[in-house]
């Protein structure tokens, strides 16, 4: 029996250089099964879940599945003009955007959007406590960009150095997933003291592929239901990402 292999790798130009890590996922396929091209922005926590999730969708329909880690807009044109096959994981409103994308449900599961500050500075509690404040957020995140409108913001590349940014004192808060952040905190910063906000923004995220593969919308909405009922799709989610996937590098 042979077990398919998830690669996540780097796009650089119109090629695609070598691969950084690889996530085994079962079911098995035979030798030289097509190819789906993924597009993520999120080289995350939540993204590994994401990829685990529908490697094994797409494996059950007979597809290998390599995921492509990308700067956000550059992933949603490639996906949308069919360079790529799809968008591993947005939310809702990028299919109204990217009318060649189709959004296939139900959600991969909800993301809870929250602030990560030092226990030394004021404490975080909605929205409104953002404003005028220094707040980190990650290059491509759409909804951590909105919340932030009216605070000054710094971008990085990825939840690492995010919560670097926080430890070095440079920013009063980080917005990023619940679970990503807390990950990285635990992975990373085991040390640093850290107090959370309620949620600020809780939304249902899905996975989109391009309209050349129509046909396989039906049978991908399918697959994500049965893998919901056997119970296949929370252990996967639920499975501790160290065993899984290190950290993205820049």
């Amino acid at each position: 029996m042979k077990r398919i292999l998830l690669f996540f790798m780097f796009f650089i130009s119109v090629g695609v250089s070598a691969n950084i890590n690889t996530i085994e996922c079962q079911p098995n396929l035979t030798a030289g099964a097509p190819v789906i091209n993924v597009g993520t922005t999120q080289r995350s926590h939540v993204a590994t879940f994401a990829a685990k999730v529908m490697c094994e969708v797409y494996a059950d329909l007979g597809y290998q599945m390599i995921v492509h880690s990308l700067p956000g807009k550059r992933s949603q044109k490639l996906s949308n003009n069919g360079k790529l096959d799809s968008e591993l994981m947005r939310i809702a409103k990028i299919g109204e955007e990217h009318l060649n994308l189709l959004k296939i449900k139900p959600a991969l599961f909800d993301i809870e959007g929250i602030a990560f500050s030092l226990n030394n500075t004021l404490p975080i509690n909605s929205v409104d406590d953002l404003k005028g404040k220094k707040i980190g957020i990650i290059r491509g995140v759409r909804w951590a960009k909105q919340l932030a409108l009216n605070a000054k913001v710094f971008v990085v590349g990825d939840v690492f150095y995010l919560m670097k940014l926080l430890q070095s004192g440079r920013v009063d808060a980080v917005l990023s997933s619940k679970r990503t952040g807390s990950n990285a905190l635990k992975k990373h910063f085991p040390s640093l003291k850290v107090a959370l906000s309620p949620a600020l923004i809780t939304m249902p995220v899905f996975h989109f592929i391009n309209n050349k593969h129509q046909k396989l919308k039906a049978k991908l909405n399918q697959g994500l239901i049965d893998l919901d009922k056997s119970g296949r799709k929370a252990q996967l989610i639920n499975t501790d990402s160290s065993q899984v996937i290190s950290r993205f590098k820049e």
